[in-house]
Order: C-alpha cells, then structure tokens, then sequence
C-alpha cells in the first residue's frame, strides 16, 4: 500500500499550501462573527454548568444534566474563561468563539497532511477545500462549542496512527507517536464524548494498510480503551452525589430513545443534505462506487464507516442537528476530493468551484443552526442577529427580577440562567423545585443586596398553548412567583411578549 510521505513533497511547496489552506478558512469565517454571542442554547448550557460549579459549587446531574459526561473539559475550559464569574460574560463568550475561530483556521492543516497520505495531494487539496466551505463543518467555526475542537484531535490522532502504521514514528507500543495519539483521543472524548464515534476511522486506517495481526488489534483496542476509562474517571471525579455513568446511559437512551421510524421523514432528510451540501453527498456516493470499481475496497470501507457511524448514531434520535453530523463531514470531504481529482487540470477546480457554487445557493440564509444553509456568510449573520435577541431579553430579565420571579420557556432558558447567575452578588443556593409543571430549577441569590428566587422552568420542546399553558403560567402565579416568558405571549397567559417589543417586567413598549 502506498504511501504519501513529506520528502516527495517539497517543503516550501508544503508551506504555502498549508499557508493557503489556513488563509481561506480564515476569510470564510471572518465575515460571520459572533463576537461576544453564544451560537446557540446548547453554549449557554455548558456556561450555566460552569457558572453553578464556580458560583455556587454545584456539579451534579440533577441541575447539568448529561453535560459533565459529554464534554468535562470543556466545562472546566469555561471556569477558566469566566471573568471572575460576575458582570458581563461576554468576555467568556468572545474568548470561546476565538478560540473556535482559530481551531477552525488550524484544523486544515493535520486534514490536508492526513488526506495526503491517504489520497495523495490533488485529492487532498481538494477535499480540504471544500470542507472549509461545507455548511456543518464550517458552523463548527463561527462559534465556540467542543464539537470543532473534539474533532481536530480525532484528526490529529488519526494522522499520527497513520504515521505509526507506515513506521514514521516507530513501530513499537512504546512508540512516541501511538503515545501522542493516544493523548489525542483522550483530549477529544473529554472535550466531547459523541465525537469519539469518529475513532472509528483508525480501525478503517488499520484495514487500509494492510496492518491487521493480533499484536496491532490489540494495541489499537487498548489505544482506543484507555481515553474512555480515563473519561469516565473524570466524569465521575466532578460529579457529587449524581448516579454512575451506567446508570444515567439508561436516562439518556430513554431522553433520546432511538426511533428510526419518525426520523426517516422528508424533512429530516433534507437536513441532512442541507448539513453536507446539496451536492456533497451525491458526489460522495459516487466515489464510493468508483472506489468499489477499482477493487479499492479497504479505502471505500474506511471513509464509509467513518462518515455513516456518527451519523447513524444521532440520525435515528430526537434532536439531531446539522452539530451531530459534523464529523462525518470530514470523509465525505476526502471522498470528493478523490472523485474531482481524476479530472485533468484546471477541470477539477473548475468541478470544484461549481460544487461549491451549487452549495452555496441551492438553499436561502437560515438563521437556524440545526438546519443549516450552504449560504454561509448570510446565514451567520442571521443567527447573530436571532441570538443578539435572546441575549438582551435574557439581560433584561435577570436586570429587574423582582424578588420571586419564575422563567418559563424552552431554548431561552439557559441564557436566562446564565445571566442570572452572573449578574448575582452572590449565590446562595441552587436546587431543583418539584411539585409544579415542568422542571424548574430554583436559584437563590442576592443582588444589590437582596434576596431573590428565580426559578428557571423548562417546558416540553412542543409548548402547550391555550388553556393548558394559561393553567402551567396560573400554577406559579399562585404559588407566589410572576410569571415571565420571552417565548409564550397571549393576554389570556399573563405572559410578556417577545420578537419585535421590547422586554419590560411592568409593560411592553414597542422600540423607537
């Protein structure tokens, strides 16, 4: 089997290539920041997880949920982050969306030289390209989440067991190089835990060159093993009085149940284009069946487990979002670049550039960030613009809360939390409340020296309207709370109006 080593490849040809690479991400992601604004709900959950842990030294599943099992690290990156946990967290917010920035501008470079040593350089180049410019991938960039940063050292692990595979790195277990990869694994399944399905690429790597013997499958399962004990370890390490990991798998396959017959809708399946590109996995396709043609078995093999497990994963459960299909993106990538790379010159790029331009326009700007849009640079900014709304209403709320104020809503919650947890001079207790709808989570704090209760109350993602939300709103009205939500509005409900008003506690004023 061949293979593509950096002597045969002239260093300063290398460079500028690399270079190159780096410098279009950079310009495909300059255009859509977010500055100091979460991307999404699921940011702010991991930041309430820190701020409980700082603010109020809580760190249990009741109140964080799944989150200190799927991405620890990245939690503990926030409490480093948080200036000083209060007042503003938009250095916090800004500090994650650089650092995703700069991943996003970083991670070309361990894609193109792992690509090249699977495919060569044409393939490479290309794939690179175009993963920059594929919708998932390129969302994983525009702001700060574990998922980009997961899979550039699921990258970096399967371009080093590569290495170690074709004797680079010395062949032994001792071997720095399998050493590093498996430093790589850990980091990535502490950083995010679902993104570890990925490692399934080194088993395609091991089959590809042809390295399968009992010393090297084992190796490979003890490399692989190791992060996930160490993951579990730390997991429950931060964790008090919270049930073991086997016992909350049983939790979470119950909140994500898998249900392949409700996800296989037309919708869903246009998510999952529109996560790739309209084109990129027809293309895709394609190349599978040419590599099957050309008896390139272990290669077809490789990039198709790489690319279906995490999507198979994630594709049958609620939930799923363009996020879950991002590192499948990564082979789809390769499996394009190996396709427009058996064009002769210029046609590849001019193959490229086309696909590129079909992706790009073949869907409208979606501020959403579970359904993506191949429209990228109008897209972010839509989003900015929807998450800038919830960021003020959120600010708004936690400014003049009175004392006992209940929050009710669904993606809104978490940056209502956020704020009330920074904005507080001090936080005196957290706890979850039972006995009225929903699940409410009850924080006690003082702020400008006065003793407040807000309760955060998550409602089902399908919000009751009418009567029976009139009933869930009345319910803590009656147990002494007001009663505010930035999602529900309605004069029978008592509830403040969202979108286009302004949010005030006592009226709603339309903006000047």
């Amino acid at each position: 089997m061949a293979t593509f080593r950096p002597s045969v490849f002239p260093s300063f040809r290398l460079g500028s290539t690399l270079l190159g690479l780096m410098l279009v991400a950079l310009a495909v992601h300059l255009p859509a920041r977010l500055g100091e604004l979460y991307g999404e709900p699921d940011v702010a959950r991991l930041v309430d997880a820190a701020l409980l842990w700082k603010r109020a030294g809580v760190r249990t599943e009741a109140l964080s949920q799944y989150l200190y099992y799927t991405s620890p690290a990245y939690i503990y990156l926030i409490t480093v982050l948080l200036p000083g946990t209060i007042g503003s967290l938009a250095p916090a917010a800004a500090a994650l969306n650089t650092i995703n920035l700069v991943a996003a501008v970083v991670i070309p470079v361990p894609l193109y030289l792992l690509f090249r040593r699977i495919a060569g350089h044409p393939a490479a180049l290309i794939a690179t390209l175009l993963l920059t410019l594929v919708p998932a991938f390129w969302q994983g960039g525009l702001y700060g989440f574990p998922t980009l940063l997961a899979a550039l050292f699921i990258v970096l692990a399967a371009w080093l067991f590569d290495r170690w595979l074709a004797g680079d790195g010395g062949d032994g277990a001792a071997s720095p190089t399998l050493v590093a990869c498996l430093l790589c694994l850990t980091a990535a399944i502490l950083l995010k835990a679902d993104v570890y399905l990925s490692a399934v690429a080194l088993w395609g790597l091991l089959l590809y060159r042809r390295r399968w013997s009992w010393r090297t499958v084992a190796l490979l399962a003890l490399t692989e093993a190791a992060p996930i004990a160490v993951w579990y370890g730390v997991a429950r390490g931060l964790l008090q009085a919270s049930p073991g990991a086997l016992v909350y798998a049983g939790t979470w396959t119950r909140t994500f149940p898998a249900e392949p017959g409700p996800a296989f809708t037309r919708e869903h399946a246009v998510q999952l284009v529109k996560s790739f590109g309209a084109l990129t996995l027809p293309v895709f396709a394609v190349a599978l069946l040419l590599l099957v043609r050309s008896r390139r078995y272990a290669l077809a093999v490789l990039l198709l487990t790489w690319a279906s497990l995490p999507v198979a994963f994630w594709f049958v459960r609620p939930g799923d979002s363009a996020r879950h299909h991002f590192p499948s993106t990564i082979p789809v990538a390769l499996g394009v670049g190996i396709v427009l790379a058996r064009l002769r010159m210029p046609w590849r790029y001019v193959a490229l550039a086309l696909l590129a331009a079909v992706n790009y326009w073949a869907f409208p700007p979606n501020a959403s960030t579970v359904v993506t849009s191949g429209n990228l640079i109008r897209s972010g900014r839509l989003t900015a613009r929807a998450v800038a709304v919830d960021h003020r209403l959120a600010r708004d709320f936690a400014d003049h809360a009175g004392p006992r104020t209940a929050f009710l809503g669904t993606f809104t919650n978490p940056y209502v939390e956020d704020q009330v947890l920074s904005l507080a001079d001090s936080v005196t207790r957290v706890q979850p409340l039972v006995g009225l709808p929903g699940t409410a989570k009850e924080i006690s704090y003082l702020r400008h020296g006065q003793e407040r209760v807000a309760l955060i109350v998550e409602l089902p993602d399908a919000l009751p309207q009418g009567p029976e939300m009139a009933a869930v709103a009345a319910a803590y009205r009656d147990a002494g709370y007001a009663v505010y939500s930035t999602e529900l509005y309605g004069d029978d409900l008592g509830l403040r109006r969202r979108s286009h008003w302004d949010f005030r506690l006592s009226e709603l004023t339309p903006r000047n």
